[in-house]
């Protein structure tokens, strides 16, 4: 037994009465005991002395006046507050003073960005050893990607204790007041899958937890209870664990943008679950459009504004450092300038700098700071400097005079050797419509061609929206782009033909709808019409509407039930548009609206939906056939192998593993190791028409 518990047990026998307890009293009983552990000082109060030893605690003084707290008994302790309660309302944090207010108030947490928090998450955050109070403040941190092990340590042993106590999903909380703790969590490797749950699991608690799928091999994650969960994120979702949270209400919406961006007395308006309006935000927007989840993820990285010109007009005010495009290279080397400016703002006004200063694009500024980049190099042919290449990541050899007879595939020149044949007037390598250049550019018709080599175009050359942002780009600037792929032009030469003479309004044939027929058209006919004249071959359908000019057919289009491939059920009276096409080199005047309507007279339907593939439809058929445009289905991908394409269903990992594939390993890694390359699409955009 130690002096202290002697000491101690002695005190609580006696129920640490006043007259046990003084110091005349004690320096009889224990004079060794109280000479070694109490300080000889009028100014600290003796019992308070031993209640500081007695609980291992330093003796507690005021953090302004220094003055020692008045110590009331051994059961209550010490007063909360100095005498005087200069401190009533300041707590010390990580070596700075903070104003503790009210319960509704709020606290100045960092005078350079003037970052308010309310008293309650203060005191939480304090509670759990936050690393940074102002999400501005952690966006630098982050931005720098600094890692400080001495700060990572102190938190790492604190972490545990507050994820026990938290239910909610920890990654945003992390990133906003635990930088430094998540910079270096960012920097785990070799960890599968190689999620922010994982890393921060193998970072705090070094677990290596198999998912309890047999055919699934991620980790699992711990739940708030530091208990590890039985199955990983995706098969929890697959089996209906998880729920989405509830819509937040119209009442919500205006309190937390006034909170979080400084923008008072905003009006919002609900559109739909996922999209607000918000009337009257900034001088460039009478009403803002914007989606829910961009609204909590611009906060969490701690961007300034919703409105993308008013960041712009900020942080290109700002001073930035050199470092800051190194450390952050391979994060945002991808990112397109939007992308970019809501991810990582710092880095985005350095390089528009760069912009504004060289002249030049948003990828090029951005290559010649990263290698340090003085002066262009020059043409290989001339002393003019060369183009920069449209992926972003390098510089030609040639200059713009001496591009076109070295970088033209084969495949482009003989579309645009076709259609001089037509005398069509046509700009090549064209870099004045948008950012990135276009293969072929018809000006009377607004009309782009772009052609896509299977190699140069596959996933190790191309980034993975690299072809979506073209079409994108393309789109919100009117021009009608027309992909056409390597395979598609070497196999389905004719059907491609016809697709770009039909958008040039050169289709020989021309037939009005009127003096068609519509009949039902059987299997193998449909089949063989297909496989002719539309680029994406047969499908199964259910209902085959045909057009029939002096008994031949001349147009068709073909119906269903909505696909199990598309996660979605279908009712009795709800149908797919699978397909529809005209005879090669033939126009149908009308051929799609008399089938269309012949459908709905018939079938009766409540709901048809439909896709229209970006490669070569805007989606204009379906505004003239009453469709609603309800969104764009994302990015597709294709695995390439010898100079053709083959669609992805027919390689997903279950069907891998039942041909023997190793179950440990990817989908990607399997179709590697058999020679397939992957290559990404344009996407579709999905149509509704309803009663």
């Amino acid at each position: 037994m130690t002096d202290i518990q002697l000491l101690h047990d002695y005190l609580n026998e006696k129920n640490f009465h006043n007259k046990n307890t003084s110091k005349i009293h004690l320096l009889k009983k224990f004079p060794v005991i109280i000479n070694k552990y109490i300080i000889d000082d009028d100014s600290l109060d003796f019992g308070g002395q031993l209640y500081c030893l007695f609980n291992n605690i330093k003796y507690p003084k005021c953090i302004v006046c220094q003055k020692p707290y008045r110590f009331v008994s051994f059961k209550k302790g010490f007063l909360k507050f100095c005498s005087n309660k200069c401190d009533r309302h300041l707590v010390e944090y990580d070596n700075n003073l903070y104003t503790k207010e009210f319960a509704d108030s709020n606290i100045l947490v960092c005078e350079e960005h003037q970052t308010y928090i309310t008293n309650k998450i203060f005191q939480k955050l304090i509670l759990n050893k936050a690393e940074c109070l102002c999400e501005k403040c952690s966006l630098k941190i982050r931005s720098q990607v600094i890692i400080d092990d001495e700060i990572t340590e102190k938190t790492k042993n604190n972490l545990i204790n507050v994820f026990l106590t938290r239910k909610r999903h920890y990654r945003e909380y992390m990133r906003v007041y635990f930088p430094y703790t998540f910079n270096k969590i960012n920097s785990i490797k070799n960890v599968k899958p190689n999620n922010f749950e994982n890393r921060f699991g193998h970072y705090l608690y070094g677990y290596d937890l198999k998912c309890k799928t047999l055919t699934c091999n991620n980790l699992v994650t711990f739940d708030w209870a530091h208990n590890p969960r039985e199955y990983c994120e995706t098969c929890s979702r697959k089996m209906g664990t998880k729920r989405s949270a509830s819509a937040k209400s119209k009442y919500y919406w205006p309190i937390y943008i006034n909170q979080y961006f400084n923008v008072p007395n905003v009006e919002v308006e609900i559109k739909d679950i996922k999209t607000i309006i918000i009337k009257n935000y900034c001088k460039h927007h009478d009403k803002l459009e914007i989606k829910k989840h961009l609204i909590k993820k611009l906060k969490g990285n701690g961007i300034y504004s919703l409105c993308v010109e008013c960041n712009r007009e900020y942080y290109l005010n700002l001073d930035i450092n050199d470092d800051i495009l190194k450390n952050n290279w391979e994060s945002i080397k991808t990112l397109s300038e939007e992308q970019l400016l809501f991810k990582n703002p710092y880095v985005w006004s350095f390089i528009n700098k760069q912009m504004i200063k060289e002249n030049v694009g948003f990828s090029e500024a951005k290559y010649m700071l990263y290698y340090n980049i003085k002066e262009k190099p020059k043409c290989n042919c001339c002393d003019k400097p060369v183009k920069f290449s449209a992926d972003g990541y390098s510089y030609l050899i040639h200059c713009e005079d001496h591009l076109t007879n070295y970088s033209i595939s084969s495949g482009e020149l003989e579309i645009s050797e076709w259609l001089k044949i037509y005398n069509i007037s046509l700009k090549q390598n064209d870099r004045t419509q948008i950012n990135k250049e276009l293969d072929i550019f018809i000006s009377n018709k607004n009309l782009a061609i772009e052609y896509n080599g299977l190699y140069w175009h596959s996933e190790e050359y191309k980034e993975k929206s690299y072809h979506y942002n073209k079409w994108k780009e393309c789109n919100d600037k009117g021009i009608k782009l027309l992909t056409i792929w390597e395979d598609d032009w070497t196999y389905k030469t004719e059907i491609v033909k016809s697709i770009i003479k039909n958008q040039l309004g050169l289709t020989e044939n021309r037939i009005y709808g009127r003096n068609t027929k519509i009949k039902l058209v059987e299997y193998l006919e449909k089949k063989d019409f297909l496989d002719k004249n539309h680029i994406q071959g047969n499908c199964q359908s259910s209902i085959n509407l045909g057009l029939y000019y002096n008994n031949e057919l001349v147009s068709l289009m073909t119906f269903g039930k909505k696909r199990m491939v598309l996660k979605s059920k279908s009712a009795d009276d709800e149908y797919e548009l699978l397909r529809f096409c005209n005879k090669l080199m033939t126009s149908v005047v009308g051929g799609a609206s008399k089938l269309f309507s012949y459908f709905i007279k018939n079938f009766k339907p409540q709901k048809i939906i439909s896709y229209a593939n970006c490669d070569i439809s805007s989606g204009q058929l379906y505004e003239t056939l009453g469709f609603n445009n309800l969104e764009w289905t994302g990015l597709n991908y294709w695995w390439v192998k010898d100079g053709k394409r083959y669609h992805r269903s027919n390689f997903m990992k279950h069907k891998l593993v039942k041909q023997g594939a190793d179950p440990n390993k990817t989908e990607k890694e399997i179709m590697r190791e058999k020679g397939y390359n992957k290559i990404w699409g344009t996407g579709n955009l999905k149509f509704e028409w309803s009663l």
